[in-house]
C-alpha cells in the first residue's frame, strides 16, 4: 500500500519545532546580556513579572535597528505557539494513519506507534 506524503505539513512541523527551538534561544542567551544582565535568572527576576506591551516592544520606535528588534522580539515571544502547531499537524497526522488502516485493531495500531515499528521516517 502507497501512503501519502504531505510535504507541505512536514515543513510546517519543522518550521514549528526551530521556532520553539528559537524562542528558547532568544530568550536564554541572547536578551538577557542584550540588556546587561549577566544570566537568564537575574533577567527573569526583573522582566519575568511584567505582562505589559513593553515585552512585545521593549525599544522605541526611533530608529530601523530598534523597530527590526522589537518586530524579532514579537516573532519570538510568540514561539510557543509553535508547540500548538506542531500537536496539531502530529495528531492529524496519527488520526490520518489510522484512517489508512480500518481493518487495524486500535491496539495493534497504538502497539506499532509507541513501538516505532511503523512506516519509514518522513510518512504518516
Amino acid at each position: 500500500m502507497k501512503y501519502n506524503r504531505f510535504q507541505e505539513l512536514d515543513m510546517m512541523r519543522g518550521f514549528a519545532a526551530c521556532w520553539v527551538v528559537g524562542v528558547h534561544f532568544w530568550y536564554f542567551n541572547f536578551l538577557p546580556p542584550f540588556f546587561g544582565y549577566s544570566n537568564f535568572f537575574e533577567y527573569a527576576k526583573v522582566v519575568g513579572p511584567a505582562s505589559t506591551i513593553a515585552k512585545f516592544f521593549p525599544l522605541p520606535f526611533n530608529s530601523v535597528g530598534n523597530i527590526v528588534f522589537d518586530l524579532v522580539n514579537i516573532f519570538f515571544l510568540l514561539g510557543y505557539q509553535g508547540v500548538h502547531i506542531f500537536f496539531i499537524l502530529s495528531g492529524f497526522g496519527l488520526a490520518y494513519s489510522r484512517i489508512l488502516k480500518p481493518d487495524e485493531s486500535w491496539i495493534n495500531f497504538m502497539r506499532k506507534k509507541i513501538s516505532g515499528s511503523t512506516l519509514p521516517t518522513g510518512y504518516f
